[in-house]
């Protein structure tokens, strides 16, 4: 029996440990669970590269601020698409890369405790909303940051709720030390709250930035640092010694939908709306977040409203299935997110609530065409060994796409390896318009993007992971 796609996908991943392929692109040094170095993705002084041999995937928490699996790793350092990488890895090319034989700073404990995630403990959760007190009672002073919050329409009413602060990188252990509460270095390094520079000088991480917490009541989970300053190249940066959770998710008991934005304004904007939101802190749904998710009914994905910001919302929707609503801009807003909509109209959370029925809308109408995929996905998953199962649900999403076409709708399939060849500027063939279908040939759909034209393209169905019906 042939393998199917995911077999070979699954299989060369276990062939192909991340720590095994990282190592041959930078030096890798043990961090207790973790192994760090620096990223080969970029220049850099300070070893930011963090690889997670147990879940299988890397993260650069330096310049890039992006992470994925041992194909994205690849599909970067050489600029292949996903197709070629899955190639290069189970051919054995990787295995010809002369490792790396960079001289290695040695690893102080600093480093370790800020680029590893520590095994935290309530002891570090009582230290985290201490600090984020600190920096919420220091944003009071700091009048030309709140004209700036509220002209993004945070007013002064939404940073109490959110207890939104500033790090002026100077007042921490001060702070501390004023209150009478014990500074705990150990504590504050493994948190990521402070690091020591190249004199062994202690300095606050949160430097110069806009402190947002993620809640659970008034207890701190986890912080994150938005830059006030041009020179501060990165525009958010996290706490690198406390997992990265999905942020705002202690404030969500709904069950019936919920709205996952990227960033912490938009959160914040989502939120002053009194809408059940989440935030990724990135464009980027990890994998161990997934799960999450799995509680609510309908998950609406808020990404930026630009073409960057939908390919996003495509990629986060292929890990979600039938149950995402993908909510898009309309041309005549002004407003490229959630937060500019805001800023742009004083009716933004109606205009909003407009856009959200457009997305059920839309989901509703590719609710079938979903199904369908999702339960050959499964079925390919978890029985490969049934091909008459396999065969009966590929001829039932077949016929359901050419219904939709015969009425005049698009249907757009999608998987992940479009947004990652958009990334590398390869040839794009992970998005699928389809106008018109021509026949099922195996696994491989015939149509065109053409209504009425020839069937001159082809759609592995196998490999597709999320689906469109449009009205045009």
């Amino acid at each position: 029996m042939s393998e199917s796609w995911e077999q070979r996908k699954e299989r060369v991943r276990a062939a192909n440990p991340i720590e095994v392929v990282a190592a041959r692109y930078t030096q890798l040094m043990r961090a207790g669970r973790l192994l760090k170095g620096r990223c080969p993705l970029h220049e850099e002084d300070t070893p930011s590269f963090v690889v997670y041999p147990e879940q299988g995937r890397w993260w650069c928490y330096g310049a890039c601020q992006t992470g994925g699996d041992v194909f994205k790793l690849v599909m970067l350092k050489q600029g292949l698409d996903f197709t070629s990488a899955l190639q290069f890895l189970d051919t054995g090319a990787s295995a010809s890369i002369v490792p790396s034989k960079e001289k290695a700073k040695p690893v102080t404990h600093n480093d370790t405790a800020s680029a590893s995630v520590v095994q935290i403990t309530e002891e570090h959760y009582t230290y985290l909303t201490l600090a984020k007190d600190v920096y919420r009672a220091a944003l009071a002073g700091e009048h030309a940051l709140l004209r700036y919050l509220d002209e993004r329409r945070i007013d002064g009413e939404a940073v109490r709720r959110f207890h939104i602060g500033y790090a002026d990188g100077e007042g921490l252990r001060r702070y501390f030390q004023f209150r009478g509460w014990k500074w705990i270095p150990i504590l504050a390094q493994e948190l990521g709250l402070v690091r020591q520079d190249e004199r062994g000088r202690e300095r606050e991480y949160f430097r110069q930035r806009l402190i947002i917490p993620d809640l659970d009541g008034e207890r701190a989970l986890y912080l994150v640092g938005r830059s006030t300053r041009a020179e501060q190249k990165v525009k958010y940066i996290g706490l690198s010694g406390v997992p990265k959770p999905l942020f705002g998710l202690a404030q969500v008991s709904a069950r019936e939908r919920v709205f996952v934005c990227e960033g912490p304004f938009d959160w914040l904007t989502l939120k002053l709306w009194d809408l059940p939101a989440v935030c990724l802190l990135g464009s980027y749904l990890k994998k161990d977040l997934r799960s999450a998710l799995e509680r609510f009914e309908r998950v609406y994905i808020v990404t930026d409203f630009d073409a960057v910001g939908q390919i996003a919302a495509r990629v986060i929707a292929c890990e979600l299935g039938a149950r995402a609503a993908i909510v898009s801009g309309d041309p005549t807003l002004r407003g490229k997110d959630a937060n500019e909509l805001a800023q742009n109209y004083r009716d933004a959370a109606a205009r909003f609530e407009r856009l959200v029925e457009r997305a059920n809308a839309r989901a509703n109408a590719s609710a079938r065409v979903q199904d369908l995929l999702h339960r050959l996905r499964i079925h390919l998953a978890t029985r490969a060994d049934r091909i008459d199962l396999i065969e009966a649900v590929r001829f039932k999403l077949a016929d359901a796409i050419h219904e939709e076409t015969s009425q005049g709708r698009t249907v757009v399939l999608w998987s992940r390896a479009y947004a990652e060849r958009i990334a590398g500027k390869n040839k794009i063939v992970g998005r699928h318009v389809i106008r018109c279908v021509g026949g099922l040939r195996g696994e491989i759909l015939l149509y065109s993007a053409r209504p009425g034209g020839k069937a001159d393209a082809e759609c592995n169905l196998h490999a597709a992971e999320f689906g469109e019906v449009i009205v045009e």
